[in-house]
């Protein structure tokens, strides 16, 4: 049997949205400064293709 569950009012809508674009904030350092180091440390440890490598280097979700 699947119970259902509703939100409250405020779960969800109160939420500030985290942004990207935001030079110095958080995410935007995730994004510019960690994520080009590991996919460069991914680069360097797994023989990977052309077309992985172009994957990675566009950041894109293609199929291997």
């Amino acid at each position: 049997m699947t119970e259902k569950t509703s939100r409250s009012s405020g779960d969800a809508t109160d939420v500030p949205v985290i942004l990207s674009n935001e030079p110095g904030s958080f995410a935007w350092g995730v994004l510019a400064k960690r994520h080009p180091p590991l996919i460069q440390q991914v680069r360097d440890a797994f023989p990977y293709g052309r077309r992985q490598h172009e994957a990675l280097d566009c950041g894109g979700g293609g199929s291997s």
